[in-house]
């Protein structure tokens, strides 16, 4: 039996040498396997070199004429996942990446919504993500929305409208109030960092838990599932 802990955090921009050693240290001290980074603000054709010893698996949808929004997927060495294929979206919104685990296929999905029109260009992305994906589906990231407002918003507003899907967090958390961001737009606390799972291994997830606000305006979220196989040591 091995954990597979995943993380989603909105880092607010990792160009800074000073500020990848302290996002990586963060997620090896936290023991992250696969780690979903959105505002990573690189820079097209200027996408640092990142061969870290630990997270020696890095992927990037980077935006083509500005250091702003930006997606990364880092894989631990640990975590000795076989890439099959990627798809990437050009203009750093979204980045997909199928994986190999011994007999287990993963899929996974890391977002970062535009600040309008959500719910329309998360649909569209869900369309792709569908022809893409095979085995199990994770999908992390920042929504720009709150799902659920009477409980993933301080002042109990929501910027979307219709249903949304469940979300790991909330399943194993259902009435607690817990926020990631605060908007100083909405002058209100809101949790806007996602990470879904298929409701089949919701069973097998023992932790899902909101980190602290110190590396980012964003916290990071943390989901522990169990997997039923062993990977490498230390």
């Amino acid at each position: 039996m091995a954990t597979l802990k995943i993380c989603s955090f909105n880092v607010r921009g990792i160009n800074s040498p000073a500020k990848r050693s302290q996002i990586i240290h963060f997620l090896r001290k936290q023991q992250v396997c696969v780690a979903m980074l959105q505002e990573t603000h690189f820079k097209k054709d200027h996408t640092p070199l990142l061969n870290h010893t630990c997270f020696n698996q890095w992927f990037h949808s980077v935006p083509p004429s500005s250091a702003t929004k930006g997606v990364s997927i880092t894989i631990h060495k640990n975590f000795p996942l076989h890439v099959l294929s990627t798809l990437i979206n050009p203009e750093g919104r979204y980045l997909f990446l199928k994986g190999a685990l011994g007999s287990l296929t993963f899929t996974f999905c890391n977002i970062y919504a535009p600040n309008t029109m959500q719910s329309k260009w998360i649909c569209r992305v869900l369309e792709l993500l569908r022809d893409f994906a095979e085995g199990t589906v994770i999908l992390g990231g920042d929504l720009n929305l709150t799902l659920c407002p009477q409980l993933d918003s301080s002042a109990g507003l929501s910027n979307t409208f219709g249903t949304a899907p469940m979300d790991s967090w909330r399943v194993l958390h259902p009435t607690t109030k817990d926020y990631f961001f605060y908007s100083v737009a909405h002058r209100s606390n809101q949790r806007l960092d996602y990470l879904f799972i298929p409701i089949q291994i919701l069973s097998s997830s023992t932790k899902a838990n909101i980190g602290s606000l110190l590396l980012s305006d964003h916290a990071p979220i943390f989901l522990e599932v169990i997997l039923n196989l062993c990977l490498i040591g230390d």
